[in-house]
């Protein structure tokens, strides 16, 4: 079975960028399936790096993309990712995590590094 995870947020200001890691805690019961996709391409650029445990995705603001947040709080979808549990896990509950590690550097960030 396979599900979409899609990644909402929204900001007080704008955000010039982001670098945020999905965990999947349990790598016995769940998986990534392809490269999650950035839902806003007008706005943002999207980095991605996909590992057996998760992904990091990293979102720097277009140059040219204006104001992002037209009115403080404004809900935006930014990513998307398909996610498989698989036929060996058992029943009951898998955790997923969403970790926040950088907000607004002072210089575009990339998915490397921690």
């Amino acid at each position: 079975e396979q599900f979409a995870m899609t990644i909402d947020a929204r900001a007080a200001s704008d955000v010039e960028s982001t670098k945020f890691t999905v965990f999947l805690e349990d790598t016995s019961m769940l998986e990534i399936v392809g490269m999650p996709t950035g839902l806003n391409d007008q706005v943002w650029s999207y980095q991605f790096v996909v590992r057996p445990d998760g992904f990091t995705a990293v979102l720097n603001r277009k140059p040219d993309a204006g104001s992002v947040t037209q009115q403080a709080q404004q809900q935006q979808q930014l990513v998307r990712a398909q996610i498989r549990v698989k036929s060996s896990a058992l029943n009951g509950s898998a955790m997923i995590q969403l970790r926040v590690q950088e907000l607004n550097a002072p210089t575009p960030t990339n998915p490397g590094g921690q």
